[in-house]
């Protein structure tokens, strides 16, 4: 139980950076994720949206080949598998 909490409450801490992060990255002009077109068309503000923004987002930011966008797509799973090993 000890250590459930405990993840809780270093998530609800990353949780807060990220919320830093995606702020930051909107003033800079890229804080938008891809989403299937007929969403992004249907709710076009989506994009810049937090609640649809990644739950681990990548640490740089990417150019998207197809758009152009520079974007923040997500971690690789690897790595957030190996930060649950470390952490067990």
């Amino acid at each position: 139980m000890g250590s459930a909490i405990y993840l809780i409450s270093q998530y609800n801490d990353i949780q807060v950076k990220w919320v830093v992060l995606h702020l930051q990255d909107l003033e800079r002009g890229h804080g938008e994720v891809h989403l299937p077109f007929a969403l992004e068309r249907k709710y076009p503000n989506a994009p810049k949206e937090w609640i649809w923004q990644y739950v681990f987002p990548s640490n740089s930011l990417v150019k998207d080949p197809r758009s152009g966008i520079v974007r923040r797509y997500h971690v690789h799973e690897s790595n957030i598998q190996r930060a649950f090993k470390f952490i067990y």
